[in-house]
């Protein structure tokens, strides 16, 4: 069995190369004021995972997904506040120009919205995501469609996987719960190298504490006794060749016919892979958070992606699998040093596409009830 120290890719946001012009870290504290979404948030999406699951590379590699994939609509993403816009900036600039990691959380607690504004008409999506007739409950508010354009506001707030572990005492865990419990949509990274070894009680403790808090909060926002959440389940670290090459070895990946010929996994193979790479990677932590999916949440509202961040490694617009990792030794563009870092420009593989599906979910499901728009 692998384990989160194999492969070149294991310690993604342990690596802290120099930076030129570092983006801001901050004191690692909880905010000071509780936790609230802005009142006219409709998608109201947490990014969720234990610590050193990936969240702020996610986040990061968000900015630049629309540049980097086909088929997917010709999308605008635009900061709603100086705070956003500094944080975009910074991270972009640590993973391109920089080709490093980010540190762990930058704007601990702090919110942070954009606007995203696609065209998915001609990308093969549209019809999935958007039918040509749109029911009228759905015109206006935060998702409207003019023409070929469909629009919706994302409000994150991006915590410290610790802010999460409610095992612990933590500044302001009622606020933070009830943030959860508000929330209608997750999206949660499951680094299945990291969960497999040494992090099995964190990964176990984490969805146990979390999901019973969040049942005993809010009893009246239960459906069936099950939370009302969206979840999108993304499987990090796709890209790493412990995932890739047995993924392709057992059909569960394919290499896509067209360049740049990455390997895969498609939308009907989701949740299967998933459950494969929790077979592959089983122990007691992995399989009570694969419980938890199936039993504290509605079955219909989880979805399963392949996901990487950075993407594999490209030449002249191709991907040789027999060169296709995109992190290892990189020079410190400070010291000179060869550190852990990301080869080639970033790649991101089914980064934007949860988003969007989890907006889609939102706006489907009925206005005012749990799990729907307001």
């Amino acid at each position: 069995m692998a384990t989160p120290s194999q492969g070149p890719q294991a310690d993604y946001e342990r690596a802290e190369p120099g930076h030129a012009e570092p983006p801001p870290q901050q004191t690692r504290t909880a905010p000071e004021a509780p936790l609230a979404w802005p009142g006219d948030s409709e998608v109201r999406i947490v990014l969720w995972g234990p610590t050193f699951s990936g969240k702020t590379t996610f986040l990061g590699a968000l900015f630049l997904a629309p540049e980097r994939i086909e088929g997917f609509g010709t999308w605008n993403i635009i900061p709603l506040s100086e705070e956003s816009s500094l944080f975009q900036r910074a991270i972009v600039k640590t993973l391109e120009d920089g080709h490093a990691f980010p540190p762990k959380t930058l704007t601990e607690g702090k919110p942070l919205a954009w606007r995203f504004v696609g065209d998915l008409i001609g990308s093969g999506h549209s019809r999935r995501l958007m039918p040509f007739r749109v029911p009228s409950r759905l015109r206006g508010g935060g998702w409207n469609r003019s023409g070929d354009t469909v629009t919706f506001t994302l409000h994150i707030q991006d915590l410290p996987g610790e802010a999460y572990d409610f095992s612990k005492p933590y500044p302001n865990q009622n606020a933070i719960i009830r943030h959860l419990a508000d929330a209608n949509a997750l999206i949660y990274l499951h680094d299945p190298l990291r969960d497999a070894d040494e992090f099995e009680a964190l990964t176990m403790g984490f969805f146990r504490d979390m999901t019973e808090a969040l049942q005993t909060y809010d009893p009246d926002k239960l459906i069936k006794g099950r939370l009302h959440h969206h979840v999108a389940t993304c499987v990090t670290k796709f890209d790493h060749p412990a995932i890739y090459r047995e993924a392709l070895k057992q059909t569960f990946a394919l290499c896509d016919p067209e360049p740049p010929h990455a390997p895969r996994v498609t939308d009907e193979n989701g949740k299967a892979f998933f459950a494969w790479i929790c077979d592959l990677y089983r122990d007691e932590g992995v399989n009570y958070m694969r419980a938890a999916l199936e039993t504290k949440f509605l079955p219909q509202r989880v979805r399963y992606y392949a996901t990487s961040a950075i993407g594999f490694y490209q030449k002249n617009g191709q991907v040789n699998l027999d060169d296709c990792v995109n992190s290892g030794p990189v020079p410190d563009p400070v010291t000179g040093k060869m550190v852990n870092g990301i080869r080639g420009p970033l790649h991101p593989i089914n980064v934007l596409e949860p988003l969007v599906n989890l907006a889609m979910a939102v706006r489907k499901a009925k206005p005012g009830t749990p799990g729907g728009g307001r």
